[in-house]
């Protein structure tokens, strides 16, 4: 998923805009100027099982017209209290109802006192949120099914420049990627991930950094004393492997 951040209060060419709302049921920072067209008071007001609990199912108002976009209203629960926490939560929750839509706007960035900790958390969430199970026979994904390519994290303009909130984009884009990369190795089913295609996969995250990797084959599990591996290993015609980092 493509990151930028934006200085502007909306994003024209978003299929979708993720918004937050308190339990007063009143709308959180950014939310009203992030979807000019939609009413988004009215919409809540008309949803009495949305009360902006961090529980709630998130709210999804669909288009009402070509032009304007999907908004998707999470709840972050009460103002007073609102942390990182919340705002991962919420773009968590919202990310796992966007399925098939490309360009993702949000203004979550903007709630909780701390800019570049809400703007982490905001895409640690909907990287989390957007992750997608593999198919292990590498079958074509229908296009419903696809996760968002792209998200602009709304912020005015000192917030968009500062070097705090650039950071905290790359260190969340780091962190989401990197766990949807672990994720998709648990997931993947024992006889697509082996010992060695496993030592294989972290061999080639590390390349590049700093982490020294070494595989250890049998001989080297043998002579470090770890039996239990090798007992285990007996069963199965793989050899087994150790991952030093």
């Amino acid at each position: 998923m493509k990151i930028t951040l934006s200085p502007r209060a909306t994003d024209a060419a978003a299929a979708v805009v993720v918004v937050g709302c308190h339990d007063d049921r009143k709308l959180a920072a950014g939310a009203a100027a992030a979807a000019p067209q939609t009413d988004l008071a009215a919409a809540i007001a008309a949803s009495p099982q949305f009360r902006g609990g961090v529980h709630d199912e998130p709210l999804v108002i669909p288009p009402s017209s070509r032009r304007t976009p999907t908004v998707v209203v999470v709840g972050l629960g009460p103002r007073r209290t609102v942390s990182a926490g919340e705002v991962r939560t919420a773009a968590l929750r919202a990310h796992r109802s966007i399925r098939g839509l490309r360009r993702v706007a949000t203004a979550l960035g903007q709630v909780g006192p701390d800019r570049a900790s809400s703007v982490r958390a905001a895409v640690e969430g909907a990287l989390l949120g957007s992750y997608v199970r593999p198919k292990p026979n590498a079958e074509q994904r229908p296009a419903h099914e696809s996760a968002p390519t792209s998200l602009v994290v709304l912020l005015d303009a000192a917030d968009a420049r500062d070097s705090a909130v650039k950071d905290a984009v790359g260190r969340a884009d780091a962190a989401g990627h990197l766990t949807e990369w672990v994720r998709t190795l648990v997931d993947l089913p024992a006889n697509h991930i082996t010992p060695t295609t496993l030592a294989a996969a972290i061999e080639a995250e590390a390349a590049g950094t700093e982490i020294e990797v070494a595989v250890w084959g049998p001989d080297q599990i043998r002579a470090h004393g770890f039996g239990g591996i090798l007992a285990v290993s007996q069963g199965s015609a793989e050899e087994p492997r150790v991952v030093e980092l």
